[in-house]
């Protein structure tokens, strides 16, 4: 048996009270490996690269159980401009550097290219405008398709947010019972919009809190 074929089966026998079937497993791990290798250089790939996706909010944590691949992700802005965006992109110990254009539609050109990690951690840590944003992807296989269900750490804790990459626009998704309403292109669950919606309510809570203090210590002792 080959070191996939024994990974398959150790990762599958963790997920046997799932409707999750072997080859169903086998065909996601073959997708993610797939989907890694080109996010690692898309400068090989001669078709022009494309995004389309659809995002959503989570009904309820019964996805965990079909989890079948996880990787902890960091993200840091290094320009935005009428909806451009070049992005630096940790993927556990690798890092990435992508372009992203204007979203038309469900579609967006997105260019990303394989970095040195130490540039990349130069890149993230001393040129980034902003907030370092952190979360784990989680890959689930619904059908023949390919979810990722982000959940957010630090400053944005609490965040989940699901994804489904398509081939085309009009490509049917089947929505599990785990998925509630779709945001694809509600502002307010963009990446930039979240970490500025929480900032403002971390500052408000921050000042409520020093409201609270000023007036205790001015407040006559009984």
């Amino acid at each position: 048996m080959t070191a996939m074929g024994s990974e398959c089966l150790i990762g599958w026998s963790r997920l046997r009270c799932s409707n999750i079937s072997l080859p169903q497993y086998t065909l996601l791990l073959q997708q993610v490996s797939a989907h890694n290798a080109l996010q690692e250089n898309r400068s090989q790939v001669s078709a022009m690269p494309v995004e389309i996706e659809r995002k959503f909010l989570l009904a309820n944590d019964s996805w965990r159980s079909v989890v079948v691949k996880s990787s902890r992700l960091r993200d840091g802005l290094l320009a935005f401009y009428d909806g451009r965006k070049i992005r630096i992109r940790f993927y556990d110990d690798k890092a990435t550097l992508t372009v992203k254009g204007p979203r038309k539609g469900l579609a967006r050109h997105e260019f990303e290219y394989a970095i040195p990690a130490s540039d990349g951690l130069v890149l993230l840590e001393q040129h980034c405008k902003g907030e370092v944003v952190e979360k784990t992807r989680h890959h689930v296989l619904v059908g023949d398709q390919q979810w990722m269900i982000d959940e957010y750490h630090g400053l944005l804790d609490g965040v989940i947010l699901a994804e489904v990459e398509l081939a085309r626009e009009d490509t049917h998704v089947h929505l599990p019972d785990w998925i509630a309403k779709e945001v694809t292109g509600v502002e307010k669950y963009r990446k930039i919009n979240l970490v500025k919606a929480r900032k403002k309510k971390m500052a408000h809570a921050a000042r409520q809190a020093k409201r609270r203090s000023k007036d205790l210590a001015h407040k006559p002792m009984a």
